[in-house]
């Protein structure tokens, strides 16, 4: 299997229960209320596999640091905004490729458990984006293509006929 058809590697952090201001009404704005926040990070960590050192993996317990100060002083309004936050902090991390972030709000519905923040993100610098869509472009067996590019952090394609 080639390094392009490898299929990421992943590492978890499961379970962070965490303390923040979070929340529409009025009372939510007042005092902190507990996430619980899961996150996937995808990486290449096949050296980190053969050489055992520090250096070539994710430095997970630095994220969940990173993650515990952010969350504890953020003041979001939606958990969507949250978990993006958390995506952007968790990919400026080498050699973080892509992450999953749930963030869930214990108690926010009556008859639910939680409810639920989920985001996956590939942020890519903006020369990335750029590149990328001059790569389109200039191609010409890409036909029918609509490119959408959102700040320079997400890029999607769609085929029409």
């Amino acid at each position: 299997m080639t390094d392009q058809t490898r299929p990421a590697d992943k590492i978890h952090i499961r379970d962070l229960r965490l303390q923040c201001i979070i929340g529409l009404r009025e009372e939510e704005r007042e005092a902190k209320q507990e996430v619980i926040v899961n996150i996937t990070l995808e990486a290449d960590l096949t050296d980190a596999g053969q050489g055992d050192r520090i250096e070539q993996t994710v430095d997970y317990a630095r994220i969940a640091e990173e993650v515990t100060a952010l969350v504890a002083g953020s003041r979001f309004f939606l958990l969507e905004r949250l978990a993006e936050a958390i995506a952007e902090l968790c990919l400026a991390q080498p050699p973080v490729q892509r992450v999953r972030v749930c963030v869930e709000k214990p108690g926010a519905l009556p008859a639910a458990r939680a409810a639920a923040g989920n985001l996956l993100g590939r942020c890519g610098t903006l020369e990335e984006v750029a590149d990328a869509v001059l790569f389109l472009l200039t191609n010409d067996f890409v036909v029918g293509q609509v490119i959408y590019v959102d700040g320079g952090r997400h890029m999607r394609g769609r085929t029409y006929d």
